[in-house]
């Protein structure tokens, strides 16, 4: 009996898991990608953390600009509401922009 009484909590839980999940995006998401450079010499920033910021939702996970100053962020919902995309360089926010995410995104580079 008690047995029978944990598999309904943790089915349970499970169910509730998967719902939250399909609720919190959507059940649809998509991918945000960009660049940025240097505005003095429009040399490609590298080491940049890139975040995007829903009211809502909260913040994703990070990504950072490679190299050639190009991030790619995946497995972000899809919502009516904007986000906002914020860069850090260390803890210092140097950019902040609203966007709307409705499908993938490919945003020009921007020169910061």
């Amino acid at each position: 009996m008690k047995r029978l009484i944990n598999l309904r909590v943790v089915f349970s839980l499970l169910l509730w898991i998967t719902l939250s999940s399909v609720a919190f995006g959507n059940g649809k998401s998509t991918t945000v990608q960009g660049g940025f450079c240097s505005l003095k010499n429009q040399a490609p920033i590298p080491g940049l953390m890139v975040s995007m910021v829903h009211p809502q939702l909260g913040r994703s996970n990070p990504a950072y600009t490679n190299e050639y100053g190009y991030f790619q962020m995946f497995n972000i919902p899809m919502h009516k509401v904007a986000y906002y995309l914020e860069v850090y360089w260390g803890k210092r926010l140097i950019f902040r922009s609203q966007i709307m995410v409705q499908g993938p995104i490919s945003l020009p580079v921007k020169c910061i």
